[in-house]
């Protein structure tokens, strides 16, 4: 069955239900949590000498195994420990942003759906809509410029295959410069 041509963001989401592109919160100026929780990680110079001292448990991805924190804290929390975080850092000379606060939006939890799969891909649900949203490695990203007026649109269709629905949306290879 073919669903037509949808057009990705740079940040690899996917969408193709209007209600749920109504309900989209991301990451814009607006930013917000969509459930009033956040989640904290703690990355950068002496990030290991942190995640002892404060506690930080390993949150399992399976592109790493650095990834260390908390999910699903009460906003107010996140902040406060996350300030905590940053000026113990500061005063002894690591990365004075070592905690990042990342608000609980659907762009945010789209990209943690994709934390344990190889290929990033997890499914969320917005306004009772499942939404497939794809993780994009850095390489990636730096050839993508998304959407329409790009030329970033491509055939989704889908198939049975194996006795299952299979969704396929084929983008293809970088071109490579000589």
């Amino acid at each position: 069955m073919v669903l037509g041509d949808l057009p990705v963001d740079p940040s690899g989401m996917v969408i193709g239900d209007a209600v749920a592109l109504d309900s989209w919160v991301g990451f814009l100026p607006t930013a917000r949590s969509v459930d009033g929780l956040a989640d904290l990680r703690i990355w950068g110079k002496g990030d290991e000498e942190a995640w002892a001292h404060f506690g930080a448990q390993p949150i399992p991805a399976f592109h790493t195994n650095r990834l260390h924190g908390w999910l699903d804290l009460p906003l107010e929390v996140a902040h406060e420990r996350a300030a905590t975080i940053n000026r113990w850092a500061a005063a002894r000379g690591h990365f004075a942003h070592m905690a990042s606060v990342d608000l609980h939006s659907h762009h945010h939890l789209g990209w943690r759906a994709g934390w344990q799969d190889p290929l990033g891909a997890g499914v969320i649900e917005v306004a009772n809509c499942p939404i497939l949203c794809v993780g994009w490695a850095p390489s990636e990203l730096q050839r993508f410029k998304a959407g329409r007026p790009f030329g970033q649109v491509y055939p989704l269709t889908l198939e049975h295959v194996a006795g299952k629905a299979v969704l396929r949306w084929s983008i293809p290879p970088a071109a490579t410069e000589v």
